[in-house]
């Protein structure tokens, strides 16, 4: 009897999933339909475009040569991390249209960033083994599908193995890197060059043989930093197009003969002052300031027009106490000066200078009354063409002093000011910046103030009375009572850029589109 009922159970259990067999494969039959149909009208609106925009999109995804550089910069010693992936080989591994179109486009394969370290290939994420035929076939079939392209080169050598001063597979590497800017120098115009290796030199490379017509930047890493004259090694002697040369951090340029006088701009540590000799004709400089200068004679640059300065303060005040710099008109100094040799300089040259980058030296950061006084010769002495300032890190007192001194129809107060840009900046008396923007767009003796940006440091936030208490505003007749973001509202309805918040969090931004709904009281009595 038991056996019975047991047996029905089991042929209802086998007719149930019979049953459910014949769904699943009535359904998965039905899939297939489906999935044919829809792979035979479905459409995939990125394959659909067309190819010169696809080409476009491809072109715009590169890396810049300063990118690649950076990449470079960070390749020490002791990690030689493979950057990330990067167009054009993202590109080519999506699928197969994307691959023949980007093969096709011989803009995406004019940069060639490598970095050989031992036995692989680093840039590429391939485990190829350096051997010389292998090395050349990769960068021949690379360059090849540039065409006749002006070509970037951007090299890294990198020795892990430290505790050899010769490596068999990293030698071959840097012949093959040397032999592929000999085969390419007619077509090669920019290069950036590194190694780490401590046994192997520039020198090995080869680059005052070479002639590079084309070749107008270059970047370069001495993988020994204690290197000094009389061991110089001569670059780029056949370079007549070379005109911007920069050097890696403790690369020094006494380590180098350039072709001076035909450079227009120069990047990289200040190891001897007699640069600015050497290169007369320099447009631009972003020096590092690194050596202590004992006997330097007053220099005359004519041609200067850009110059940035950073390293330690000491070294940046003694190199501008002896330059004279007529034609400078951007100057930018990372750290904290004495306004003394600044306005020494800058009356001394008399240059048109427009752009004014720097952190100011603050005696009253302390705490203590900050005296503006020093600080008024040096305003005074650029006050004429002085268009653009930035600040950083000023301190509460400093800035409070300048916006004070700028509002005033003065002709030290900088009257052709057009932009602000404060960074690291500490927390504003927002009636005071309003006092000065007022005065700033209104009066007929100082230019209009078009563009305002304060970068707060981190920790500080806009205080309630921005948004919350009113404030009394009075001009002539009328008086406004308005707080402080409806007064910068209707400044940028009126065309002001105006950007107030952290490096990371937009906390104020206003634009032309910005609206101002607020009317103006009208008073009798202006004093009221």
């Amino acid at each position: 009897m038991f056996t019975t009922h047991l047996r029905t159970r089991l042929a209802e259990i086998d007719a149930s999933i019979a049953e459910h067999r014949l769904a699943l494969e009535m359904l998965e039959r039905d899939r297939a339909t489906v999935a044919a149909e829809l792979s035979s009208k479905a459409t995939f609106p990125v394959l659909t475009l067309p190819v010169e925009i696809t080409t476009a999109i491809f072109t715009l995804c590169l890396p810049t040569f300063e990118e690649l550089h950076v990449n470079n910069v960070r390749r020490r010693d002791d990690s030689a991390t493979p950057p990330t992936l990067t167009a054009p080989n993202v590109l080519v591994e999506c699928c197969r249209a994307w691959r023949d179109i980007a093969v096709a486009t011989p803009s995406l394969w004019t940069t060639l960033p490598l970095c050989l370290k031992d036995a692989e290939f680093g840039d590429t994420n391939a485990a190829l083994s350096v051997s010389r035929r292998r090395a050349d076939e990769y960068i021949d079939r690379w360059l090849g599908r540039a065409g006749l392209q002006p070509l970037t080169f951007v090299f890294c050598l990198v020795q892990e193995n430290l505790d050899y001063d010769y490596d068999t597979d990293l030698n071959t590497a840097a012949h093959c890197m040397r032999s592929a800017i000999r085969r390419y120098a007619d077509r090669l115009q920019e290069l950036d060059f590194k190694t780490t290796a401590s046994y192997l030199d520039i020198e090995f490379m080869d680059l005052d043989r070479i002639h590079f017509p084309l070749l107008q930047r270059a970047v370069l890493a001495n993988n020994d930093p204690d290197r000094r004259s009389p061991d110089v090694c001569a670059v780029f002697g056949n370079a007549p197009r070379l005109c911007e040369v920069g050097l890696y951090r403790k690369t020094w340029p006494s380590s180098f003969t350039f072709p001076w006088p035909q450079l227009t701009k120069y990047e990289g540590p200040i190891s001897h002052f007699s640069l600015f000799s050497l290169a007369p004709n320099l447009v631009e400089i972003k020096g590092i300031m690194w050596e202590v200068y004992e006997d330097m004679t007053t220099v005359v640059h004519a041609h200067l027009q850009s110059l940035t300065l950073s390293g330690p303060a000491v070294r940046i005040d003694r190199v501008l106490s002896k330059l004279t710099l007529p034609a400078l008109l951007s100057l930018c100094i990372s750290k904290s000066i004495y306004p003394g040799t600044l306005a020494s300089c800058l009356e001394r040259s008399a240059p048109p200078l427009q752009t004014l980058s720097l952190t100011p030296f603050q005696p009253g950061s302390d705490g203590m009354e900050f005296d503006m006084g020093p600080w008024k010769p040096m305003f005074a002495s650029v006050a004429a063409t002085l268009e653009n300032l930035e600040l950083h890190s000023p301190s509460h007192q400093f800035l409070s002093a300048v916006l004070h001194f700028m509002a005033k129809d003065d002709p030290s107060s900088l009257p052709c000011l057009k932009t602000l840009d404060v960074f690291n900046s500490p927390m504003v008396n927002y009636e005071q910046l309003i006092a000065f923007l007022h005065r700033r767009t209104t009066s007929t003796k100082l230019a209009r103030l078009q563009s305002l940006r304060l970068a707060y440091r981190p920790g500080v936030l806009l205080g309630e009375d921005t948004e919350l208490d009113p404030r009394y505003f009075v001009a002539g007749r009328r008086r406004w009572r308005l707080n402080a973001t409806d007064h910068m509202r209707r400044l940028a309805s009126e065309g002001m850029d105006i950007h107030i918040g952290s490096e990371k969090t937009t906390l104020v931004s206003l634009d032309k589109r910005a609206t101002f709904d607020a009317q103006p009281e009208e008073y009798d009595n202006a004093d009221e």
